[in-house]
């Protein structure tokens, strides 16, 4: 389903196409994860994918 939907974007060209992720912005949803902020989550997949699941 993903390169499904990969290949979907991919033809409505690249202005729709979400960008690439930098190291620290996956960085900041890990260190966030571990810290007591987040405390309340539990048993939940969180996607840092720049929207690419978003549909």
């Amino acid at each position: 389903m993903f390169l499904n939907l990969a290949f979907r974007r991919q033809q409505t060209g690249q202005g729709t196409m979400p960008r690439v992720d930098k190291p620290d912005e996956v960085a900041q949803l890990a260190v966030f994860l571990g810290s007591d902020e987040s405390c309340f989550i539990n048993g939940q997949v969180t996607a840092a994918d720049a929207g690419w699941t978003a549909y």
